[in-house]
Protein backbone atom coordinates (compact mmCIF):
# COMPACT_ATOMS: atom_id res chain seq x y z
CA UNK A 1 0.00 0.00 0.00
CA UNK A 2 2.80 2.35 0.81
CA UNK A 3 4.35 1.80 -2.60
CA UNK A 4 1.21 2.86 -4.41
CA UNK A 5 1.03 5.97 -2.27
CA UNK A 6 4.54 6.98 -3.33
CA UNK A 7 3.63 6.65 -6.99
CA UNK A 8 0.62 8.82 -6.58
CA UNK A 9 2.74 11.41 -4.80
CA UNK A 10 5.26 11.46 -7.60
CA UNK A 11 2.56 11.78 -10.21
CA UNK A 12 1.00 14.73 -8.37
CA UNK A 13 4.41 16.48 -8.14
CA UNK A 14 4.99 15.96 -11.83
CA UNK A 15 1.63 17.45 -12.68
CA UNK A 16 2.27 20.48 -10.44
CA UNK A 17 5.67 21.07 -12.02
CA UNK A 18 4.23 20.87 -15.52
CA UNK A 19 1.46 23.28 -14.55
CA UNK A 20 4.02 25.72 -13.17
CA UNK A 21 6.04 25.57 -16.36
CA UNK A 22 2.94 26.16 -18.48
CA UNK A 23 1.82 29.05 -16.30
CA UNK A 24 5.27 30.62 -16.45
CA UNK A 25 5.36 30.37 -20.23
CA UNK A 26 1.87 31.81 -20.62
CA UNK A 27 2.69 34.69 -18.29
CA UNK A 28 5.83 35.50 -20.28
CA UNK A 29 3.88 35.44 -23.57
CA UNK A 30 1.20 37.68 -22.16
CA UNK A 31 3.87 40.13 -20.94
CA UNK A 32 5.58 40.19 -24.35
CA UNK A 33 2.26 40.75 -26.10
CA UNK A 34 1.46 43.59 -23.68
CA UNK A 35 4.82 45.21 -24.27
CA UNK A 36 4.30 44.95 -28.05
CA UNK A 37 0.93 46.55 -27.77
CA UNK A 38 2.32 49.32 -25.58
CA UNK A 39 5.18 49.91 -28.03
CA UNK A 40 2.74 50.11 -30.95
CA UNK A 41 0.56 52.52 -29.03
CA UNK A 42 3.43 54.74 -27.97
CA UNK A 43 5.26 54.83 -31.33
CA UNK A 44 2.82 57.20 -33.22
CA UNK A 45 2.85 59.65 -30.37
CA UNK A 46 6.51 60.32 -31.02
CA UNK A 47 5.99 61.47 -34.71
CA UNK A 48 2.43 62.78 -34.81
CA UNK A 49 2.09 66.58 -34.98
CA UNK A 50 0.15 68.55 -32.42
CA UNK A 51 -3.57 68.29 -32.91
CA UNK A 52 -4.89 71.15 -35.05
CA UNK A 53 -7.83 73.34 -34.13
CA UNK A 54 -11.22 72.07 -35.24
CA UNK A 55 -11.95 72.76 -38.92
CA UNK A 56 -8.29 73.18 -39.90
CA UNK A 57 -7.23 69.57 -40.07
CA UNK A 58 -7.68 69.35 -43.86
CA UNK A 59 -5.97 72.68 -44.46
CA UNK A 60 -3.02 71.71 -42.30
CA UNK A 61 -2.66 68.42 -44.09
CA UNK A 62 -2.92 70.09 -47.49
CA UNK A 63 -0.33 72.68 -46.48
CA UNK A 64 1.98 69.97 -45.34
CA UNK A 65 1.60 68.09 -48.62
CA UNK A 66 2.00 71.28 -50.63
CA UNK A 67 5.10 72.21 -48.71
CA UNK A 68 6.58 68.80 -49.36
CA UNK A 69 5.72 68.92 -53.08
CA UNK A 70 6.90 72.51 -53.42
CA UNK A 71 10.24 71.62 -51.94
CA UNK A 72 10.89 69.05 -54.62
CA UNK A 73 8.88 70.75 -57.42
CA UNK A 74 10.55 74.15 -57.04
CA UNK A 75 13.91 72.57 -57.31
CA UNK A 76 12.83 70.76 -60.48
CA UNK A 77 11.39 73.91 -62.02
CA UNK A 78 14.46 75.91 -61.12
CA UNK A 79 16.61 73.27 -62.67
CA UNK A 80 14.46 73.21 -65.85
CA UNK A 81 14.43 77.03 -66.17
CA UNK A 82 18.15 77.17 -65.81
CA UNK A 83 18.66 74.38 -68.30
CA UNK A 84 18.50 76.49 -71.54
CA UNK A 85 21.07 78.94 -70.25
CA UNK A 86 23.29 76.17 -69.00
CA UNK A 87 22.93 74.12 -72.19
CA UNK A 88 23.51 77.02 -74.65
CA UNK A 89 26.48 76.23 -76.84
CA UNK A 90 28.41 78.17 -79.47
CA UNK A 91 26.73 76.03 -82.12
CA UNK A 92 23.23 76.94 -80.81
CA UNK A 93 24.12 80.61 -80.72
CA UNK A 94 25.39 80.44 -84.30
CA UNK A 95 22.13 78.86 -85.49
CA UNK A 96 20.05 81.54 -83.72
CA UNK A 97 22.19 84.33 -85.21
CA UNK A 98 21.87 82.84 -88.69
CA UNK A 99 18.06 82.57 -88.37
CA UNK A 100 17.83 86.20 -87.22
CA UNK A 101 20.03 87.30 -90.13
CA UNK A 102 17.91 85.42 -92.67
CA UNK A 103 14.72 86.96 -91.25
CA UNK A 104 16.20 90.45 -91.47
CA UNK A 105 17.31 89.87 -95.06
CA UNK A 106 13.88 88.56 -96.04
CA UNK A 107 12.25 91.66 -94.53
CA UNK A 108 14.66 93.96 -96.35
CA UNK A 109 14.10 92.15 -99.64
CA UNK A 110 10.35 92.43 -99.25
CA UNK A 111 10.72 96.21 -98.84
CA UNK A 112 12.34 96.61 -102.26
CA UNK A 113 9.73 97.19 -105.01
CA UNK A 114 9.58 94.58 -107.76
CA UNK A 115 10.67 95.68 -111.24
CA UNK A 116 8.01 96.05 -113.95
CA UNK A 117 7.37 97.77 -117.28
CA UNK A 118 5.78 101.25 -116.85
CA UNK A 119 3.40 100.33 -119.69
CA UNK A 120 1.63 98.12 -117.15
CA UNK A 121 0.43 101.27 -115.40
CA UNK A 122 -3.15 101.27 -116.73
CA UNK A 123 -6.70 100.82 -115.46
CA UNK A 124 -5.63 102.18 -112.07
CA UNK A 125 -8.41 102.32 -109.48
CA UNK A 126 -6.41 103.40 -106.42
CA UNK A 127 -3.13 105.20 -105.79
CA UNK A 128 -1.36 105.48 -102.44
CA UNK A 129 1.63 107.55 -101.37
CA UNK A 130 3.52 106.13 -98.38
CA UNK A 131 6.23 107.87 -96.38
CA UNK A 132 7.09 109.47 -93.05
CA UNK A 133 3.93 111.56 -93.42
CA UNK A 134 1.82 108.37 -93.27
CA UNK A 135 -0.36 107.20 -96.16
CA UNK A 136 -2.24 109.44 -98.58
CA UNK A 137 -4.74 107.84 -100.95
CA UNK A 138 -6.71 108.91 -103.99
CA UNK A 139 -9.35 107.22 -106.13
CA UNK A 140 -10.21 110.34 -108.11
CA UNK A 141 -10.74 109.77 -111.78
CA UNK A 142 -8.75 112.76 -113.04
CA UNK A 143 -5.79 112.03 -110.74
CA UNK A 144 -5.62 108.36 -111.72
CA UNK A 145 -5.75 109.20 -115.41
CA UNK A 146 -2.89 111.69 -114.93
CA UNK A 147 -0.82 108.92 -113.34
CA UNK A 148 -1.55 106.57 -116.24
CA UNK A 149 -0.82 109.24 -118.83
CA UNK A 150 2.54 110.34 -117.40
CA UNK A 151 4.01 107.51 -115.31
CA UNK A 152 2.73 104.88 -117.73
CA UNK A 153 4.75 106.45 -120.56
CA UNK A 154 7.96 107.05 -118.59
CA UNK A 155 11.25 106.63 -120.49
CA UNK A 156 14.13 104.59 -119.10
CA UNK A 157 17.36 106.47 -118.41
CA UNK A 158 20.95 105.31 -118.09
CA UNK A 159 23.32 106.00 -115.22
CA UNK A 160 22.33 106.66 -111.65
CA UNK A 161 20.49 109.79 -110.43
CA UNK A 162 21.65 111.94 -107.56
CA UNK A 163 18.15 112.34 -106.12
CA UNK A 164 16.47 111.33 -102.85
CA UNK A 165 13.74 108.67 -103.08
CA UNK A 166 12.02 108.82 -99.70
CA UNK A 167 8.47 108.03 -100.77
CA UNK A 168 6.73 104.95 -102.14
CA UNK A 169 3.78 105.09 -104.56
CA UNK A 170 1.57 101.99 -104.68
CA UNK A 171 -0.80 101.61 -107.63
CA UNK A 172 -3.70 99.14 -107.68
CA UNK A 173 -5.22 98.09 -111.02
CA UNK A 174 -8.80 97.04 -111.63
CA UNK A 175 -7.65 93.42 -112.00
CA UNK A 176 -6.11 93.48 -108.51
CA UNK A 177 -2.45 93.72 -109.57
CA UNK A 178 -0.34 96.05 -107.45
CA UNK A 179 2.73 97.99 -108.63
CA UNK A 180 5.14 100.03 -106.51
CA UNK A 181 7.58 102.75 -107.55
CA UNK A 182 9.70 105.43 -105.91
CA UNK A 183 9.41 108.99 -107.26
CA UNK A 184 12.21 111.46 -106.63
CA UNK A 185 11.36 113.61 -103.62
CA UNK A 186 13.08 116.76 -104.86
CA UNK A 187 12.58 118.76 -108.06
CA UNK A 188 13.60 115.87 -110.37
CA UNK A 189 10.88 114.47 -112.63
CA UNK A 190 11.98 110.85 -112.39
CA UNK A 191 11.34 107.64 -110.49
CA UNK A 192 12.88 104.29 -109.59
CA UNK A 193 11.22 100.96 -110.40
CA UNK A 194 12.50 97.81 -108.75
CA UNK A 195 14.92 99.86 -106.68
CA UNK A 196 17.41 100.16 -109.59
CA UNK A 197 15.66 100.99 -112.87
CA UNK A 198 15.64 104.74 -113.47
CA UNK A 199 12.83 106.37 -115.48
CA UNK A 200 11.91 109.91 -116.46
CA UNK A 201 8.31 111.02 -116.72
CA UNK A 202 9.20 114.52 -117.94
CA UNK A 203 6.65 114.23 -120.72
CA UNK A 204 4.40 117.08 -119.75
CA UNK A 205 4.16 115.96 -116.15
CA UNK A 206 6.23 116.85 -113.10
CA UNK A 207 6.79 115.49 -109.65
CA UNK A 208 5.15 118.62 -108.23
CA UNK A 209 1.92 117.61 -109.93
CA UNK A 210 2.38 114.06 -108.65
CA UNK A 211 2.70 115.33 -105.08
CA UNK A 212 -0.33 117.56 -105.57
CA UNK A 213 -2.42 114.51 -106.44
CA UNK A 214 -1.82 113.30 -102.87
CA UNK A 215 -1.99 116.80 -101.37
CA UNK A 216 1.71 116.64 -100.50
CA UNK A 217 4.63 119.02 -100.90
CA UNK A 218 8.39 118.52 -100.93
CA UNK A 219 11.13 120.86 -99.83
CA UNK A 220 14.80 119.85 -99.80
CA UNK A 221 13.79 116.23 -100.24
CA UNK A 222 11.41 116.22 -97.25
CA UNK A 223 7.83 115.28 -98.10
CA UNK A 224 5.02 116.74 -95.97
CA UNK A 225 1.28 117.08 -96.15
CA UNK A 226 0.14 120.28 -97.83
CA UNK A 227 -2.40 122.67 -96.40
CA UNK A 228 -5.80 122.24 -98.13
CA UNK A 229 -7.00 124.79 -100.64
CA UNK A 230 -8.84 127.64 -98.92
CA UNK A 231 -12.62 127.41 -98.88
CA UNK A 232 -14.46 129.75 -101.22
CA UNK A 233 -15.64 133.07 -99.80
CA UNK A 234 -17.61 135.64 -101.75
CA UNK A 235 -15.95 139.03 -101.36
CA UNK A 236 -18.25 141.05 -103.64
CA UNK A 237 -20.71 143.71 -102.49
CA UNK A 238 -23.94 142.15 -103.82
CA UNK A 239 -25.93 140.91 -100.81
CA UNK A 240 -28.23 138.72 -102.91
CA UNK A 241 -25.33 136.92 -104.64
CA UNK A 242 -23.58 136.49 -101.29
CA UNK A 243 -26.64 134.86 -99.72
CA UNK A 244 -27.22 132.54 -102.69
CA UNK A 245 -23.55 131.54 -102.84
CA UNK A 246 -23.38 130.67 -99.15
CA UNK A 247 -26.67 128.79 -99.33
CA UNK A 248 -25.73 126.45 -102.18
CA UNK A 249 -22.11 125.93 -101.10
CA UNK A 250 -23.25 124.80 -97.66
CA UNK A 251 -24.15 121.47 -99.24
CA UNK A 252 -22.44 121.29 -102.66
CA UNK A 253 -23.87 117.85 -103.42
CA UNK A 254 -20.48 116.51 -104.49
CA UNK A 255 -17.64 114.79 -102.65
CA UNK A 256 -14.80 117.20 -101.94
CA UNK A 257 -11.51 115.28 -101.54
CA UNK A 258 -8.94 116.15 -98.90
CA UNK A 259 -7.16 119.31 -99.97
CA UNK A 260 -9.76 120.10 -102.64
CA UNK A 261 -12.30 122.90 -102.88
CA UNK A 262 -15.85 123.39 -104.16
CA UNK A 263 -16.20 126.56 -106.27
CA UNK A 264 -19.36 128.23 -107.51
CA UNK A 265 -19.63 128.68 -111.25
CA UNK A 266 -23.14 130.07 -111.19
CA UNK A 267 -24.63 131.50 -114.34
CA UNK A 268 -27.21 133.97 -113.07
CA UNK A 269 -29.96 134.62 -115.60
CA UNK A 270 -32.08 137.14 -113.73
CA UNK A 271 -32.63 138.65 -110.27
CA UNK A 272 -36.21 139.85 -109.72
CA UNK A 273 -37.28 142.11 -106.83
CA UNK A 274 -40.98 142.63 -106.13
CA UNK A 275 -40.24 145.82 -104.16
CA UNK A 276 -41.43 144.31 -100.88
CA UNK A 277 -38.21 142.62 -99.88
CA UNK A 278 -38.92 139.39 -101.75
CA UNK A 279 -36.24 138.38 -104.23
CA UNK A 280 -36.26 135.61 -106.85
CA UNK A 281 -33.02 134.45 -108.45
CA UNK A 282 -33.13 132.48 -111.72
CA UNK A 283 -30.01 130.72 -112.87
CA UNK A 284 -27.82 127.67 -113.22
CA UNK A 285 -26.28 127.09 -109.76
CA UNK A 286 -23.38 125.03 -111.07
CA UNK A 287 -20.76 123.90 -108.54
CA UNK A 288 -17.42 122.40 -109.55
CA UNK A 289 -14.95 120.55 -107.30
CA UNK A 290 -11.24 121.12 -107.95
CA UNK A 291 -7.96 119.77 -106.67
CA UNK A 292 -4.48 121.19 -106.98
CA UNK A 293 -2.04 119.91 -109.62
CA UNK A 294 0.89 122.22 -110.14
CA UNK A 295 -0.52 125.43 -111.63
CA UNK A 296 -3.67 123.66 -112.73
CA UNK A 297 -7.01 123.43 -110.98
CA UNK A 298 -8.06 119.92 -111.90
CA UNK A 299 -11.79 119.14 -112.08
CA UNK A 300 -12.85 116.29 -109.79
CA UNK A 301 -16.64 116.58 -109.92
CA UNK A 302 -19.47 118.95 -110.67
CA UNK A 303 -22.17 119.74 -113.17
CA UNK A 304 -25.12 121.88 -114.18
CA UNK A 305 -27.74 122.71 -111.57
CA UNK A 306 -30.48 124.86 -113.17
CA UNK A 307 -32.76 126.15 -110.50
CA UNK A 308 -34.53 128.98 -108.73
CA UNK A 309 -34.00 130.56 -105.29
CA UNK A 310 -36.38 132.62 -103.15
CA UNK A 311 -34.98 135.19 -100.74
CA UNK A 312 -36.27 137.74 -98.28
CA UNK A 313 -34.53 140.91 -97.16
CA UNK A 314 -33.32 140.84 -93.58
CA UNK A 315 -31.39 144.11 -93.35
CA UNK A 316 -29.32 146.62 -95.24
CA UNK A 317 -27.99 144.58 -98.20
CA UNK A 318 -28.48 141.33 -96.28
CA UNK A 319 -30.74 138.52 -97.44
CA UNK A 320 -31.78 135.03 -96.49
CA UNK A 321 -32.68 132.16 -98.80
CA UNK A 322 -36.07 130.84 -97.72
CA UNK A 323 -36.63 128.29 -100.46
CA UNK A 324 -35.22 126.81 -103.65
CA UNK A 325 -35.86 124.28 -106.37
CA UNK A 326 -33.65 122.53 -108.92
CA UNK A 327 -34.12 120.50 -112.06
CA UNK A 328 -31.87 117.65 -110.89
CA UNK A 329 -33.35 115.09 -113.22
CA UNK A 330 -32.70 115.58 -116.94
CA UNK A 331 -36.18 114.30 -117.70
CA UNK A 332 -37.76 117.12 -115.71
CA UNK A 333 -35.37 119.84 -116.81
CA UNK A 334 -37.55 121.32 -119.56
CA UNK A 335 -40.77 121.01 -117.59
CA UNK A 336 -39.41 122.81 -114.53
CA UNK A 337 -37.56 125.51 -116.43
CA UNK A 338 -40.68 126.35 -118.43
CA UNK A 339 -42.67 126.51 -115.22
CA UNK A 340 -40.21 128.95 -113.66
CA UNK A 341 -40.11 131.10 -116.80
CA UNK A 342 -43.90 131.23 -116.95
CA UNK A 343 -43.96 131.92 -120.68
CA UNK A 344 -40.97 134.32 -120.65
CA UNK A 345 -39.11 133.17 -123.78
CA UNK A 346 -36.11 135.45 -123.17
CA UNK A 347 -35.58 133.97 -119.70
CA UNK A 348 -36.01 130.48 -121.09
CA UNK A 349 -33.30 131.09 -123.72
CA UNK A 350 -30.93 132.26 -120.96
CA UNK A 351 -31.48 128.97 -119.13
CA UNK A 352 -30.69 127.12 -122.36
CA UNK A 353 -27.46 129.07 -122.83
CA UNK A 354 -26.42 128.65 -119.18
CA UNK A 355 -26.65 124.90 -119.59
CA UNK A 356 -23.98 124.93 -122.32
CA UNK A 357 -20.69 125.10 -120.42
CA UNK A 358 -18.78 126.02 -123.59
CA UNK A 359 -20.93 129.03 -124.42
CA UNK A 360 -19.31 132.45 -124.20
CA UNK A 361 -21.81 133.54 -121.53
CA UNK A 362 -21.06 130.49 -119.34
CA UNK A 363 -17.28 130.89 -119.77
CA UNK A 364 -17.47 134.52 -118.70
CA UNK A 365 -19.28 133.59 -115.49
CA UNK A 366 -16.87 130.71 -114.80
CA UNK A 367 -13.83 132.99 -115.16
CA UNK A 368 -15.45 135.58 -112.90
CA UNK A 369 -15.73 133.08 -110.02
CA UNK A 370 -12.37 131.35 -110.47
CA UNK A 371 -10.26 134.40 -111.27
CA UNK A 372 -11.42 136.25 -108.15
CA UNK A 373 -10.94 133.13 -106.01
CA UNK A 374 -7.32 132.79 -107.21
CA UNK A 375 -6.63 136.52 -106.85
CA UNK A 376 -8.22 136.90 -103.40
CA UNK A 377 -6.25 133.93 -102.02
CA UNK A 378 -2.99 134.69 -103.88
CA UNK A 379 -2.87 131.23 -105.45
CA UNK A 380 -0.54 130.20 -108.33
CA UNK A 381 -3.16 128.68 -110.67
CA UNK A 382 -3.21 129.75 -114.29
CA UNK A 383 -5.53 127.16 -115.85
CA UNK A 384 -8.25 124.58 -115.26
CA UNK A 385 -8.51 121.12 -116.74
CA UNK A 386 -11.39 118.69 -116.97
CA UNK A 387 -10.30 115.07 -117.34
CA UNK A 388 -8.64 114.28 -120.65
CA UNK A 389 -9.55 117.60 -122.23
CA UNK A 390 -6.90 120.23 -122.87
CA UNK A 391 -6.22 122.76 -120.09
CA UNK A 392 -8.15 126.04 -120.34
CA UNK A 393 -6.46 129.30 -119.27
CA UNK A 394 -8.09 131.31 -116.47
CA UNK A 395 -9.08 134.65 -117.96
CA UNK A 396 -9.21 137.84 -115.84
CA UNK A 397 -12.85 138.76 -115.25
CA UNK A 398 -13.01 140.95 -112.15
CA UNK A 399 -16.54 142.32 -112.45
CA UNK A 400 -19.68 140.20 -112.35
CA UNK A 401 -21.03 139.77 -115.91
CA UNK A 402 -24.20 141.60 -116.81
CA UNK A 403 -27.35 139.55 -116.85
CA UNK A 404 -28.85 139.56 -120.30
Amino acid sequence: MRKNSNHRYLIILAICALSAIILTACSKSVQEIGESVQTAAEAPAEVAPAKAAPGTEVASETAAVAETEAASGTAAVAETAAAPEMTTTPETAAVSEKAASETASATAAAAVPVAFDPAQIRDIVKAEAIGEFGTAETRRYGSLRWIERHLGTAVRLSGWPNCPYDMLVRLTRSDGQVFELQPATDSCDNMLIGGNDWYSFNNGGSNTELFDIFNLKTEAGKVERREPLPAYKYNGDNGVVKAVTEYFLKDPGYYVPAGGVALPEFVLCRIADDGSGNITVYGNFRIMVYSRRGRTLSVEAGGNEPGIAYLKKTGDNTYEVVGSDKADDADEWDTKVKKWCNGDKELYSKYIESNRMDSEYSRKWKNYWIYNYVKDNKLPFTETQDGKWDPVPIEPVEEMPEMK
